[in-house]
């Protein structure tokens, strides 16, 4: 009897790990499998256990064919159900999704405290069904991968968790313990086609699509991380991804970054930036300062009013750095909604300064998208116009594209609820 690479695979870790002499193959379909491992006498007993008439048919056909009829048994039935009266010293899955076969260890946990070993293969998300066993006391005692038919399967051989000092991480879950520490030709094969993959996605996404009369574009962005040069534990590779992934959205719009050292001299000093602008921010917002941009008409070259701009002066980082890749930072981290409550209070402060000398001035004052969505954000404005009686008639608000394409219907509330209040309130 000759096996598929597959299934070849499975008889033979069978082989190598069994211990007993009975098996039960969980969705058996031709029962290839227990039937190949009688006849060569690797064990004594199998039962071929499928949900549907159909393969379990087939499964009769091949046992009768290799005159098996004493040895190995068709027992129709789902999952486990089918031998919860029967003992088994082992059990194998084979050629099912991961979620299902999880589903099916799940359901009877109790029998499965008997079974000595488990011999495993999901078709795919590996991933999920290793975060199941490891959850449940299973571990890992060997895994191994195949090419069949174009496709790498791999084998997990899984014994109940004695020692509960064994631990997993997320790295284990992914790549498979035994696995990402042999790093086998199969295995790195299997992941540079998950780049392939990549590839495919991000070719597609590039071109435009229609739905109902419109077009769209999308795009996506990707960071990598390869060991060893880039770290020898799961937990550094993941965070150079991570610093990767940071780069390639900031400044390789719809691309894959692979990590390397100027990518990450380049986030140390952002976040060296961003931890000394939260000191500020925290000090009573210190080294910030405003400063006060005239606005003149171009016709008369009259004096109009002024532009609120933010400034930082930090003896360790340079002055003349663009203020707007401050505040990105700030927009990530989220603190940029304090810093803009800040700015607006003392803009309106100096507007009501300047109203001394002439009571027509304006202020424009920016505002971040952060702010605006922020639940209190209209009702600190209409706070801080009222503790400082300052004329709303003469603050103009400021905002980005940003925030416009953010959340546009949110953004027109809060607009009408700020105009609600301007025209309630002005005097001019």
């Amino acid at each position: 009897m000759k096996l598929s690479k597959r299934l070849q695979l499975i008889a033979d870790v069978i082989s190598k790990y069994k211990q007993g002499s009975v098996l039960a193959d969980i969705g058996s379909d031709h029962g290839y499998l227990p039937c190949y491992l009688v006849k060569n006498k690797i064990i004594t007993c199998a039962y071929a256990c499928d949900v549907a008439q159909g393969p379990l048919d087939s499964a009769k056909e091949t046992i009768k064919q290799y005159g098996l009829e004493d040895k190995v048994f068709a027992l129709l039935g789902n999952g486990l159900n089918p031998i919860l009266d029967r003992e088994v010293d082992m059990i194998s899955i084979a050629g099912m999704g991961s979620y299902l076969i999880s589903e099916i260890l799940e359901e009877h946990r109790e029998y499965l405290r008997n079974v000595k070993l488990m011999f495993l293969q999901a078709n795919a998300n590996n991933d999920h069904l290793r975060k199941y066993l490891f959850a449940n006391d299973w571990i890992i005692i060997d895994e191994q991968m195949v090419k069949d038919a174009g496709h790498i399967y791999e084998v997990m051989v899984v014994t109940a968790r004695q020692n509960k000092a064994i631990t997993y991480n997320r790295k284990d879950e992914e790549f498979g313990p035994i696995l990402i520490n042999n790093q086998t030709p199969l295995f790195k094969e299997k992941w540079q086609k998950q780049y392939q993959v990549y590839e495919k996605i991000q070719k597609y996404a590039k071109q435009e699509h229609s739905y109902e009369g419109k077009s769209y574009s999308c795009h996506f962005n990707a960071g990598a991380a390869f060991s060893p040069h880039d770290g020898t534990t799961y937990s550094k590779l993941r965070r150079n991804c991570e610093i990767a992934l940071q780069h390639s959205k900031h400044y390789a719009y719809g691309k894959l970054t692979l990590y390397n050292q100027d990518i990450a001299d380049k986030r140390n000093q952002t976040l060296r930036v961003l931890h000394a602008l939260k000191e500020s921010i925290n000090n009573n917002f210190e080294n910030f300062s405003l400063v006060f941009q005239p606005k003149v008409t171009s016709s008369y070259h009259a004096l109009t009013g002024f532009e609120a701009l933010i400034r930082w002066n930090h003896q360790d980082f340079p002055s003349h750095r663009p203020w707007f890749l401050y505040s990105q930072m700030l927009e990530e981290s989220g603190d940029i909604i304090q810093l803009g409550d800040w700015i607006f209070e003392q803009a309106i402060i100096k507007l009501k300064d300047f109203s001394r000398y002439d009571k027509d001035i304006n202020m424009s004052i920016n505002v971040s998208y952060l702010q605006l969505m922020d639940d209190k954000f209209v009702d600190f404005i209409k706070e801080k116009v009222t503790l400082h009686q300052v004329n709303p008639y003469h603050i103009i608000i400021e905002l980005t594209e940003t925030s416009i394409a953010k959340n546009n219907e949110l953004i027109v509330n809060k607009i009408q609820q700020l105009r609600q209040f301007w025209y309630a309130n002005c005097n001019g």
